[in-house]
């Protein structure tokens, strides 16, 4: 698996020094989200894997990337996905115990979000409402209105896994076990990486103060 992993890691130098070469032309915004990406992807294998410093060096040159195609082309869809690299890092410096710049990060990205989302319709109003709801439980702790912005999130797309994640998370916190427990479940049963990815995310959870009762019985239901 070592062996594997260094493959992998390996193809990405490779891609991303390739693709630095060709970011180099400030004005080649294709060249620019090409490389933007890798270092997304990168900073996900390493957030999934718990190496939260790590992961936030390539999240944070993302979204610097991508926040400069955004002010090039100013379109509503690079709005969104500026907004999200930010979200995405805000979320790994939470898991990191940077609560601040979480908070701040969060802040940023959720006010970029919202204006694209207007325009760009459920899909993003969904993920908008996703994204709200984890700010109002990890950073504002108001377990109400993490609950409200979860089902919102969850009524515009059902199917969102974000979204369901997310709910789940803010009726863990309220006290709403049985609803918890199925959103949870059904969304770790969809793959072992999401299963992974929730037991760190109690674990960042519980690192900042949260607690419920709850949370080892839930352990135990995941696969």
């Amino acid at each position: 698996q070592r062996q594997q992993e260094n493959s992998i890691w390996n193809y990405y130098r490779q891609a991303i020094a390739i693709s630095q070469e060709l970011a180099e032309d400030a004005e080649n915004t294709d060249a620019l989200s090409t490389l933007a990406d890798l270092y997304n992807n990168c900073g996900v294998c390493l957030n999934t894997q718990g190496k939260y410093q790590d992961a936030d060096q390539y999240f944070s040159a993302a979204a610097e990337l991508y926040g400069k195609i955004y002010e090039k082309t100013g379109t509503d869809a690079e709005a969104a996905v500026y907004a999200s690299a930010l979200l995405n890092t805000g979320e790994n410096a939470f898991k990191a115990g940077d609560y601040d710049r979480s908070r701040s990060l969060f802040r940023q990205g959720l006010d970029i979000l919202a204006g694209a989302a207007e325009q760009l319709g459920d899909t993003y109003t969904s993920q908008f409402y996703a994204w709200q709801s984890y700010d109002l439980l990890i950073h504002a702790r108001d377990y109400a209105a993490a609950v409200d912005s979860g089902v919102k999130a969850v009524q515009l797309q059902p199917g969102n896994v974000l979204a369901n994640i997310n709910l789940g998370y803010a009726c863990l916190y309220s006290g709403y076990y049985d609803d918890c427990d199925q959103l949870l479940t059904w969304a770790a049963g969809l793959g072992e990486g999401i299963a992974d990815a929730i037991r760190l995310d109690l674990e960042a959870q519980e690192a900042a103060g949260l607690s419920s009762e709850h949370t080892e019985a839930l352990l135990s239901l995941l696969p």
